[in-house]
């Protein structure tokens, strides 16, 4: 199942991406799912979240270990 969208819509994505604000925006959605996923982990729900992520940031270096940071900041395990 698939919850609506909670993201920013495709203008700000479009914005962020002129703007070369794209890893920060990136950023900032990592950490909210991942704040999402610890909520409901105390609440006793095991929730999967998928994050849609521009095409050109997932060669980058600083991917992989923000979201290394993110999961031990929130305690999340990685299979989520």
């Amino acid at each position: 199942m698939r919850a609506r969208r909670a993201g920013p819509s495709l203008a700000n994505v479009l914005a962020a991406e002129r703007g070369g604000l794209v890893q920060e925006l990136t950023a900032v959605v990592l950490e909210q799912a991942l704040a999402s996923c610890r909520t409901w982990l105390d609440a006793g729900m095991e929730v999967r979240v998928a994050v849609n992520l521009a095409a050109r940031t997932l060669g980058d270096a600083w991917l992989p270990v923000a979201v290394g940071r993110l999961l031990e900041r929130y305690d999340v395990p990685g299979r989520l």
